[in-house]
């Protein structure tokens, strides 16, 4: 079930509101375990700010929230949890004893507990300093939940709460405050493939924080990766919370030099560790609100670890037979001294950032096999960079020209194995990109080249004859030392084409910055 929750204001939890925490409450636990509604009132009377309740915005216009869960908790000046810590807080404390966190049934086991979680002790790390360490029993079913939100066991509980074994479950404040990274491999089912990418979990004040262009940059040069990439949540108001079925994020990209404008890769890595961390439900889509290139939609596809990215299409438009096109020409030729020549180029364009040139597969397959490479030939012709692409072997389970453009005898006479991806029939189109202007020599793998890449290929691969038929997708693969598959399908509207960017991804590390 898709949903946005968000935290319901203090004065906003009158007595239906009430009503319905102690009924989730006597609903979620075995009678002996449940807070009483006494206890639930003392809670909330006495430890305001550590109760926290979460809400739907009701469907029709005016119509009240719906309460989908609540945490709570009070605090203590000792080390362990007591009985007596139940029923009790201290104002002066600085351990937190989470005592209660309930999903209405109807809202479980589609990520909302995680969310909530997720949201409550990043509320606590952002505005309760007085709070050092925080405390919570967990029976044994719910100890990988807990650990995957960050807790760590302790071991079993000397609290007798209710018939079953209780263990106790510790989280220290003080690491949530210094910012997560994760580093992430995209457009891979595996780790040490495809293109890695540092994504950093910024708090939603950021923008008015230390956190600026500056930092990022050099968090960015630090980390010495492809991209990494800056987010932040755009938390939805009680009043304002328009959408049900997607969450919101500023996003940044910043390769080791330089801002960028847009980059798919690490927009894929940001959705996957939103969603890995259980920061974002499956069910939810993600809109990443980026600085110059509009609003990127991600979604969580049926298959583990996969997703899918909605992106600006950027075709290229060829070079013009001019003075242009001869010097852009010679110049590629001469950055892939003895693995190119004028003959195998077969086509010359320019997209929004890069230049784009189709090759003969042989001719691709040969400078996949040799090095050589100038990159400061490649810088010279500005832009970001250079995309060099050729069509894939798909092509040869099809009929007619097609297959003989992609001259298999050719190709073989290139030397290249049987396990090339030349010769892989699954892929459709290959290609290499290359960005030196930016610091980037070869780029493993890049989602941003694929929005030029698709509406590129999609018309010379498929037929775009009937005008309410969306094109197919294609399969691309880039061709780099680490390689990576890309799913692209073009996506024709009124308002301006669309690349519809697919993927799996695979988290490699996790860290904090204590910068």
């Amino acid at each position: 079930q898709a949903m946005n929750i968000y935290e319901l204001p203090f004065e906003s939890l009158d007595g239906s509101v009430f009503q319905r925490v102690c009924r989730l409450e006597e609903e979620s636990y075995p009678i002996d375990e449940a807070a009483s509604e006494t206890t639930i009132q003392y809670r909330l009377s006495n430890a305001t700010q550590y109760f926290r309740v979460f809400a739907q915005k009701g469907e029709a216009p005016g119509s009240d929230p719906n309460v989908v869960g609540f945490i709570n908790g009070t605090c203590i000046c000792g080390s362990e949890i007591l009985h007596e810590s139940m029923f009790t807080h201290d104002v002066s404390g600085t351990t937190l004893v989470i005592h209660s966190v309930v999903v209405a049934a109807e809202y479980r086991r589609n990520g909302v507990g995680s969310n909530m979680l997720h949201l409550y002790l990043n509320y606590i790390a952002e505005h309760c300093f007085q709070v050092k360490r925080i405390l919570l029993l967990s029976k044994g079913e719910l100890l990988r939940y807990y650990v995957k939100c960050g807790f760590s066991v302790l071991g079993i509980s000397s609290v007798h709460h209710g018939k079953e074994k209780w263990f106790d479950l510790e989280l220290n404040v003080e690491t949530l405050r210094q910012l997560e990274q994760h580093q992430v491999d995209a457009f891979t089912d595996r780790p040490f493939a495809g293109n890695p990418a540092a994504v950093v979990f910024l708090p939603p004040d950021a923008a008015n924080s230390k956190y600026d262009p500056v930092w990022m940059q050099n968090v960015a040069a630090e980390n010495n990766l492809a991209e990494t990439a800056f987010i932040a949540p755009i938390t939805p108001k009680a009043d304002d919370c328009s959408s049900n079925d997607s969450c919101h994020y500023s996003i940044r990209w910043f390769t080791p030099n330089a801002e960028v404008d847009l980059c798919g890769h690490a927009t894929l890595a940001s959705a996957h560790a939103l969603y890995d961390t259980g920061r974002v439900p499956r069910s939810l889509s993600i809109c990443f609100h980026t600085l110059r290139s509009g609003v990127l939609t991600t979604k969580a596809s049926s298959s583990p670890g996969c997703y899918s990215m909605d992106f600006p299409s950027t075709p290229p438009a060829p070079v013009t037979p001019t003075d242009s096109y001869l010097s852009v020409l010679h110049t590629v030729v001469e950055a892939f001294p003895g693995l190119l020549t004028l003959r195998e180029v077969v086509f010359v364009g320019r997209s929004a950032f890069d230049v784009l040139v189709e090759v003969t597969p042989w001719a691709f397959a040969r400078m996949m096999a040799r090095d050589g490479v100038l990159f400061d030939r490649i810088a010279s012709l500005g832009g970001r960079g250079l995309l060099v692409t050729c069509m894939g072997a798909a092509v040869l389970d099809s009929e007619g020209m097609l297959a003989e453009r992609f001259d298999l005898t050719r190709v073989l006479q290139e030397g290249v194995g049987e396990h090339s991806p030349v010769l892989d029939r699954r892929f459709h189109f290959l290609s290499r990109c290359f960005f030196p202007r930016v610091g980037i020599n070869e780029d493993p793998v890049t989602g941003s080249a694929h929005c030029a890449l698709a509406p590129y290929w999609t018309p010379k691969l498929t037929s775009l004859s009937q005008p309410n038929v969306q094109p197919p997708a294609l399969t691309g693969f880039q061709a780099s030392h680490r390689g990576g598959v890309v799913t692209v399908q073009l996506v024709r509207r009124d308002d301006g084409d669309r690349v519809m960017l697919s993927g799996p991804c695979v988290t490699t590390l996790t860290s904090r910055l204590c910068v």
